[in-house]
């Protein structure tokens, strides 16, 4: 429940190089059950409201 996600899904490390320099290093990478990359895709819900909304549509289902 709730809006789309942003579709930053790749997981990444940053490792020391030599003194002042970093190297960033994605490691991982996210599918959904299709096998479809989530990055730059996003997640959808299954009931799409509005983020600010969601605690009250979710107050206000039946028990």
């Amino acid at each position: 429940m709730g809006e789309n996600t942003a579709g930053v899904m790749l997981s990444a490390t940053v490792f020391q190089v030599s003194g002042k320099y970093h190297l960033f290093l994605p490691i991982a990478d996210d599918h959904d059950a299709e096998l479809q990359r989530l990055d730059q895709v996003g997640v959808k819900p299954e009931i799409e409201v509005k983020d600010d909304d969601a605690l009250d549509h979710v107050l206000a289902l039946p028990c």
